[in-house]
């Protein structure tokens, strides 16, 4: 039996990124990418990336920055995008469902997409498209 739920608030917003930079952090590709060039601090990022995606599934201003310019001093490449994306998608699908699911699922292939666009980068897959 699968114990999956919706995203209704701050609780699964919480979950979900939790769990899904649990899965970056295990990453072999991605976790140098985090934790070697951009030098995350876990501890204060985790709570933006919290008002990040509550601002982009409920419309709730909570987030107040500019995600893409953080990106610009990192060596990525469109397979990095593919595997963030992939791993989202995973967690997306292992603890959620509903509408809410897919809308994060879909909010999160059109910002892999913009900033590689943004990148100059010529993406790989992307076709890893929300179910």
């Amino acid at each position: 039996m699968e114990n999956k739920t919706e995203i209704k608030g701050r609780t699964e917003v919480e979950l979900l990124v939790n769990n899904f930079y649990d899965r970056v952090n295990q990453d072999p590709m991605l976790s140098p990418i985090f934790n070697v060039q951009a030098q995350v601090n876990w501890p204060a990022h985790l709570p933006n990336m919290y008002d990040f995606w509550e601002t982009l599934l409920f419309g709730r201003a909570v987030y107040k920055g500019f995600p893409f310019p953080k990106h610009t001093t990192l060596n990525l490449r469109a397979e990095h995008f593919d595997r963030w994306l992939e791993l989202f998608n995973q967690t997306v699908d292992a603890d959620f469902t509903g509408l809410l699911a897919e809308e994060a699922k879909n909010k999160a292939l059109n910002i892999a997409t913009v900033f590689q666009m943004r990148l100059g980068l010529k993406p790989v897959g992307l076709g890893i498209v929300a179910k």
